[in-house]
Formats: C-alpha cells, sequence, structure tokens
C-alpha cells in the first residue's frame, strides 16, 4: 500500500475505508486514490468519494461496517462534531445509527439522534432506536396509518424524555392497529338502552382512538388487554355523549351467576362514573342471556392474527436499504408476531368457562 494511503489510518480513517468499500463508484475511488497519491489534499479527495469532512475526527473504531450515507451539509458538519461519543468504542454503534436515522428520514433526525444517543442504556438502545426512526419517518407521512396514529408528531426541538413518552404512546396504538386489524370480530355482548344510556360497543380502531381523545383516558393503550380475550369495551353514552365507558369481563365462575362482570366503569379523566351509570349498567348486563352467549369475550380476531402487521410497516420498510429492513423485520415485526401467535396458541382460561 502507497505510503501516502498508510498514514490515512490516523490522519482520516474513514477515507481509507471508504477507498476500500462500496463508497461511490469505482471511478471515484481511482479519482480519489489518485488524488492521494499526487499530494492533494484529503478534503478534496473525500469531495471525490461525497464524503462528509466531518468523518475526519472519527477513529478507526467508528468504522466496524461499511458506510453508508451521511450528511455533509454546512450546518450539520459545524454541529455534527459536538456529539461525536468521547470513547472511542462507543463511536461504531454511535455513527451507525446517525447514518440510519439520514436514511430512514432526514439530517435534521440524525443530528437529534447524535445528540441523544449515549443518553439511552445499551441494553435497550436498539429496540428503541428502532421505534424512533420509524415514528419520527411516520411523523412526516401524511397517508399512512402510522400518520394517523399519533398524538404528538417527533420534533427536533423535543427532548429525549418526551420523545420516548410521545413514542410509547404510539407504539400502543400501533400494537392496536395490528391486533383489531378491520375491526374486532364479535362484540360479545349485545349493545342497547337502558334508561337514559346507550351502551355502544367499540370495535375499531377509530372507535378507541376517538373515545380515547374524548374522555381523555388510555383506550387507545389497550391491545394486550384487549390481546387477552379476557374483555371488551362499550361507551355509555347519553344524547349521543360519551359520559363513561365500560370494561367487561367473563362471567363469574360461579354456576349461579346471570350475567358477565363489570371489570370497571369510569367516567371523563378516569374519575368515577356516577351512580346512575352504574345502576344503568349493570341493569344492561342482566339482560344479556348467559344461556346463549360464551361466559368470556374469546380472542378479537379468529385466524392467524398477524395479517394485519406487514400491511402497517410496509410503506416504512420500503424507505429503509436490503440490510436495514432486513433487521427491522428481524427485531420488530418478529416480536409482533410472536406475541400474536401466543395469544392465539394460548386462550384465555377462566374457571367455569365454556366455549
Amino acid at each position: 500500500c502507497a505510503p501516502q494511503a498508510e498514514d490515512l489510518v490516523d490522519s482520516f480513517p474513514g477515507l481509507l475505508v471508504a477507498l476500500v468499500s462500496n463508497i461511490g463508484t469505482q471511478q471515484q475511488r481511482a479519482c480519489a486514490f489518485k488524488a492521494i497519491l499526487d499530494g492533494d489534499s484529503i478534503k478534496n479527495a473525500a469531495q471525490i468519494l461525497e464524503l462528509p469532512i466531518w468523518l475526519r475526527k472519527m477513529p478507526p473504531e467508528a468504522f466496524r461496517e461499511p458506510l453508508g450515507h451521511l450528511p455533509s451539509e454546512r450546518q450539520f458538519t459545524a454541529k455534527i462534531t459536538n456529539f461525536i461519543p468521547d470513547k472511542a468504542h462507543r463511536t461504531g454503534d454511535w455513527l451507525e445509527q446517525v447514518s440510519f436515522a439520514d436514511e430512514a428520514c432526514d439530517s435534521e433526525f440524525a443530528l437529534w439522534v447524535a445528540k441523544h444517543h449515549t443518553a439511552v442504556s445499551p441494553s435497550r438502545r436498539r429496540m428503541l432506536f428502532l421505534y424512533m426512526a420509524s415514528w419520527a419517518w411516520h411523523s412526516h407521512q401524511p397517508k399512512t396509518i402510522g400518520y394517523r396514529l399519533i398524538a404528538k408528531p417527533w420534533s427536533p426541538k423535543m427532548g429525549l424524555r418526551r420523545a420516548t413518552e410521545e413514542l410509547m404512546r404510539w407504539r400502543r396504538r400501533v400494537d392496536l392497529a395490528c391486533l383489531i386489524g378491520d375491526g374486532i370480530e364479535s362484540a360479545w355482548l349485545e349493545g342497547g338502552t337502558c334508561g337514559n344510556y346507550d351502551f355502544v360497543p367499540l370495535l375499531t380502531l377509530d372507535d378507541f382512538v376517538t373515545e380515547s381523545q374524548v374522555m381523555h383516558n388510555c383506550l387507545d393503550q389497550y391491545a394486550d388487554r384487549l390481546a387477552t380475550g379476557l374483555i371488551r369495551i362499550f361507551a355509555i353514552r347519553q344524547n349521543g355523549k360519551s359520559v363513561a365507558d365500560i370494561e367487561v369481563g367473563p362471567a363469574p365462575a360461579a354456576a349461579a351467576a346471570t350475567a358477565p362482570s363489570i371489570v370497571q366503569i369510569k367516567a371523563s379523566n378516569n374519575r368515577q362514573a356516577p351512580l346512575s351509570v352504574w345502576n344503568a349498567a349493570q341493569a344492561w348486563l342482566q339482560r344479556q342471556s348467559l344461556d346463549t352467549m360464551p361466559r368470556r369475550p374469546g380472542h378479537v380476531r379468529s385466524g392467524e392474527g398477524s395479517g394485519y402487521i406487514e400491511p402497517f410497516w410496509r410503506p416504512f420498510l420500503a424507505s429503509l436499504s436490503e440490510a436495514r429492513r432486513a433487521e427491522f423485520e428481524k427485531c420488530i415485526l418478529t416480536s409482533q408476531r410472536r406475541s400474536t401467535r401466543h395469544h392465539l396458541r394460548h386462550p384465555p382460561v377462566t374457571a367455569g368457562s365454556r366455549g
């Protein structure tokens, strides 16, 4: 190897990696190498390869994987060096995530990731990052289902804590969307009117999201509870306006049980519901016929149940390179499929329940 190229190990290891990898075209790499041999500046050689000059500040440990696309705008370059980890062994993960963030979203998100990367513990860093990248991407894609589920879109002004809170809310809505798909197949109980109150089953994704917004509660976060097959949710409305929500569960195991059980009834902001609502709910449940219905609600959908996962993620996956798409599918989609199959293969069991 030419001495000029060997010097790059110390002066600009990222440029040396680029010269022997797939960065740029073969002609660009040849021109950059010639420029180095001819004594041209390192900056000019990097520009030939369209390699960001800020990479010169990265130690050799940062280049353990092939380089992906990285931002090179002047404003980005002026800021990014402030966030390079001070410990060399951390720079590899840091650089890969900055590159992933730029590929999935843009340089603004990449800079935000660079700033907050080391604030997250390594044990949960990758999964959190993958979800964060998908949330940030959906924040700018109004034609996707994922965008509709966002309560607060990602913003570069957000701190890590606020962003994580909003991400987790979105993630649970995503789980709900992938669980119920086109809607819950069976409400289990008959809706109806009792006194001045109407009991309306929540069956679709929009039903849950809208009700949670109207009632200021967490019904949009109910994927895990619904997946058990042990509950159903009904809105309690008066004159067309929601006044409470009721969560109903399996009929008690006692042979003398005459109605499904009330798990909870909550008014707006999770306040206690009025006694009149409780009385109406109990009267409504007494009308349900246990002789002609199962004593538990059952799964929200039949069959394999994971058919809504791939369509939801497809637009985001299309924005990623093949390697990163494969990683996201392995980490996120596989986890969702496994969770869905677990619930379907382990139906809820309650003492005294029947089919």
